[in-house]
């Protein structure tokens, strides 16, 4: 029965499950059906309610089949994982290590405990006995494809890219429609630079999943990473359509329109941002810079609709080195996402955590910038972005002068690329 399903759920589906520890409305149906449980008749109104796919009858109808104690193990057994599983979609975590702890107690080789109470250990980053959990699972039931996903999502958290991408390689295997196994191993292909590979795998998982959100955000990405600002402007917003409760969505299509030139869009990007994570460090930087530059250039005599991009193509694609935690399978991220930090972009210079000065307090980097902004007026980018690694050089805090050195080197990118007059 867990088979098939696994690949149906809708957004923040298994994968994104995997990276957030989070499920939208509509999920949760499907995932609590994902697991190896072979249903029982309807013998009893608790029996039944705890087997049901109605997760608010889940709790209730397990805790009385518990307290009643009348079942065989085994069956008490898929009674502490249901209602663990529910534990743990709540963020309940110690309730929900607890119960599956009570359900290996009660059934020692049930599989669904021990890949349950792994996902549930990876959320507190418990990642060695996460690991012991899963081998145990596997050696018991060698196709059990949960497992491997889990497992490859705990070697991704690593960065243990090969071993991650071995064990979603025999996920896949076992259940070749399973979005989820596509997505996490997409996200693999993307972090190691194999952008086609992981666009495929991401085809794969929107070709299953048709409204899973995390696919269409990871398939942003590598367009993204690969200067296709447009596709990856298109993902990003299907992602948002899909759940416009992720910041890490509006972030990344933020700098998308950053890197694109269309600031009016990226600032609006990173308002939503912000309005959902007042605190998000990253957004408040990127947006100070881009409103500093864009003064900057006014300022200056620039022309008022100057583009400047500080987000490189280049974007940080899950699962980041600091993800969000798993959650239980049938899972229940960013994820890794929180939404996911987002790293620094490999390919882009490290920003400094953002200041609360004003911008080009010192004088002489006042002064690098004013000139960098005439040469950029005067179409010299290579000179802007000289004098620009000075001002950088003296303060690397300076959001204005990042700012300017990306729209320096994004417009000579352009200019090699144009056809000769």
């Amino acid at each position: 029965m867990a088979g098939p399903l696994l690949a149906t759920i809708p957004p923040r589906s298994f994968a994104a499950g995997l990276l957030s520890g989070r499920l939208p409305a509509g999920t949760t149906a499907i995932v609590l059906c994902a697991c190896t449980f072979a249903a029982a008749p309807a013998v009893a109104d608790d029996w039944s309610d705890c087997l049901s796919a109605n997760t608010d009858k889940v709790i209730s109808g397990c805790s009385a089949t518990i307290d009643a104690g009348s079942r065989a193990p085994v069956e008490l057994a898929r009674a502490y994982v249901r209602r663990g599983q529910i534990y743990q979609q709540r963020a309940m975590l110690d309730l929900a290590i607890a119960d599956f702890t009570k359900a290996l107690e009660r059934d020692a080789n049930s599989t669904d405990a021990l890949a349950s109470r792994a996902a549930a250990l990876r959320l507190k980053n418990q990642f060695d006995d996460a690991l012991r959990d899963l081998d145990r699972a596997i050696s018991i039931d060698p196709t059990k494809a949960f497992a491997y996903l889990v497992r490859g999502t705990v070697w991704a958290m690593r960065r243990e890219w090969t071993r991650a991408q071995s064990d979603y390689d025999k996920a896949i295997a076992l259940q070749a429609d399973n979005s989820a196994a596509y997505v996490s191993r997409g996200n693999v292909f993307a972090q190691t630079g194999e952008l086609d590979r992981a666009i495929g795998d991401f085809d794969r998982a929107i070709a299953a999943a048709p409204t899973y959100a995390d696919a269409f955000f990871g398939r942003g990405d590598a367009y993204r990473k690969k200067g296709e600002l447009d596709r990856a402007i298109s993902d990003y917003s299907r992602a948002v359509a899909l759940n416009p409760k992720r910041a890490n969505f509006y972030g990344a299509r933020g700098d998308a329109f950053n890197a694109k030139g269309d600031l009016d869009r990226a600032i609006a990007d990173y308002d939503r941002v912000l309005a959902i994570t007042p605190n998000d460090a990253r957004a408040q930087e990127r947006k100070r810079a881009v409103l500093a530059a864009q003064a900057e250039i006014a300022r200056s005599g620039g022309p008022s609709g100057t583009a400047v991009a500080i987000a490189p193509t280049a974007p940080a694609v899950s699962p980041p080195p600091t993800p969000p935690p798993l959650a239980p399978p049938p899972l229940a991220a960013p994820p890794v996402a929180a939404p996911p930090p987002a790293p620094a972009p490999a390919t882009r210079r490290s920003a400094a955590p953002p200041s609360d000065r004003p911008p080009a307090e010192k004088p002489q980097v006042q002064t690098l910038i004013t000139q960098a902004v005439e040469l950029i007026k005067q179409r010299k980018f290579d000179e802007a972005i000289v004098m620009l690694d000075q001002a950088i050089t003296l303060d690397p805090r300076e959001g204005v002068s990042l700012a300017l050195r990306a729209t320096g080197l994004r417009r000579l990118r352009r200019r090699s690329q144009a056809p000769p007059q």
